[in-house]
């Protein structure tokens, strides 16, 4: 989970109980659907800068299980990095970039472990506008489909590495995402 703060800059490992008010007011309103936060996201509709998402042994306890390293409907002018190290349970929808907005350079893709049904190196609907680079490094890591680009946004061009895992599908592209490269 990650969560941005004015004050205190990016923190990507926390409980709830170390939120600041402030934080935990936005994490229980949009926690299962929003990671990153700011009061400038709010009031502009973007981030400036790149944003990095580490996940190690986290339990997502939502019904939707959905992680993104971009923003939902904020623009990210800079770069997204998911790593997800280990999963305590499964992750059903995995993207580097944004839900619905853009990320205006690279996007990345660093699983370690865990259990993902799907994995994108883009975005939802969110295009990049850069590239993606997608690497699979652990043995007990289990993803049912793999996408080097995205579900339903353009990239420009892809790359996937595989080191080792369990895939019921992989692509090197996107679902209905374009890769323009």
């Amino acid at each position: 989970m990650c969560l941005y703060d004015k004050d205190t800059g990016y923190q990507t490992k926390f409980t709830i109980n170390s939120l600041t008010p402030e934080q935990k007011a936005v994490y229980e309103k949009y926690g299962k659907k929003q990671l990153v936060y700011s009061q400038v996201t709010e009031l502009l509709g973007y981030v400036n800068g790149n944003i990095v998402l580490t996940l190690d042994n986290v339990k997502l306890t939502s019904t939707e299980q959905l992680v993104f390293g971009g923003g939902n409907q904020g623009v990210v002018n800079g770069s997204t990095s998911v790593i997800v190290e280990s999963t305590n349970g499964r992750i059903n929808e995995l993207y580097a970039g944004g839900n619905q907005a853009s990320v205006n350079f690279d996007s990345s893709l660093v699983v370690n472990g865990g259990v993902i049904t799907s994995a994108f190196g883009g975005g939802n609907m969110g295009e990049i506008v850069g590239d993606t680079e997608v690497i699979i490094n652990n043995s007990t890591t289990k993803i049912d489909t793999l996408y080097a680009g995205g579900n339903q946004a353009p990239i420009s061009n892809t790359s996937l590495t595989i080191r080792g895992g369990t895939f019921t599908t992989v692509f090197g592209g996107g679902n209905q995402g374009a890769v323009l490269g």
